[in-house]
This record gives C-alpha cells, structure tokens and sequence, in this order.
C-alpha cells in the first residue's frame, strides 16, 4: 500500500488478532461448534428449541467466518511526500487517502473508544468524525478542509504525527 505518489515517511501495521479480544473470539468459536456437536454427535436437546440448521449456521459463522475475519482484520496506516493512506482490511478493498493539503490540523490524542465512538473497529462518532481503529486508546486526529474529524488508531502516535506534520508543512510552504 505504497503511497502512489512519493516514497514512504511512516508505516504502521496493527492486526487485530494480537488484541486481548483474540481468546474471546476463540472461546465463542468453540462454544458454537460444541453446541452444534452435542447437538448431532451425542443427541442432546437443544433447550432453547433451536433448529439443527440454525446451530449450524451459527457453528459457521462463530466458527469460522468470524475467527477467519478476526485473524486478517489489519489497520495499515501509510504517510508518503503527497498524504496519509489507510486500509482496515478486508472492510476497504483499496486505501483511503487523505491527501496533504486537505489536512487543516493533527494532534496526538489519547481518547475513550467506548465513550467517544462506542468500541474499536471502524466507526462514526458524533460531530462529524470517523475514527479507525483496532486496540488501546492513542491516536492521531487529523482535521479536514471538508469538516470532518478522522482519527487514526496507533501504537506509535507521536511518530504518525511528526509524519503528518511533515508532509503538511510541506504543502503550506510558498513556492
């Protein structure tokens, strides 16, 4: 995800599987398929009178379509000469970018996910801002020419910021 226009200032990848939730989203993988197993294999009753197909269906998707997700969930986090790139893969199918210019303002932030944006993930908060990320309570927010407020999620703000900064300074400079 190399900016398409200059070389790399900052890169900054964050997998959501090193997160604390990753023993979570096991323990209710192996809760659906050992529900769906007693179910089949040893003849027990379902108690709350769930069709075998709907044990199925969610042994599928606690089982593995949502381990599968939570172990290829990654913020990539790119600043290049021309502006800032993210991906929260696989949710973006390409980067989006924020080009230089368009950046009026960033600050390192420490902020609540609960609170300010309800959880981690990709997320809209209140007041036109939009917030990415995977773990912890550190950022970057970059305010926009348009109005919107977007945070970046990061393990390492202070050198998100010494990038932006960079690259925004660029950009006001007079030629």
């Amino acid at each position: 995800m190399t900016g398409e226009k200059g070389e790399t200032i900052f890169r900054e990848e964050q997998r959501v599987a090193e997160t604390r939730w990753v023993l979570l989203v096991y323990l209710a993988a192996l809760a659906a398929w050992g529900s769906l197993l007693a179910q089949v294999v040893l003849g027990w009753p379902d108690k709350r009178r769930q069709p075998l197909w709907l044990s199925g269906l969610l042994a599928l998707a606690f089982g593995v379509v949502f381990p599968l997700l939570f172990r290829d969930s990654r913020l990539v986090v790119e600043v290049d000469e021309e502006g800032v790139s993210f991906r929260y893969h696989p949710f973006h199918c390409r980067p989006h970018r924020v080009e230089g210019s368009e950046i009026v303002s960033a600050r390192a932030v420490t902020y609540q996910p609960l609170q300010d944006f309800g959880g981690w993930g990709i997320r809209i908060g209140l007041g036109r801002r939009k917030a990415y990320t995977v773990s912890g309570n550190r950022g970057v927010e970059l305010e926009l020419s348009n109005g919107w407020r977007l945070l970046l999620g990061s393990r390492r703000p202070e050198e998100l910021l010494s990038a932006v900064r960079q690259i925004t300074e660029v950009k006001r400079q007079p030629r």
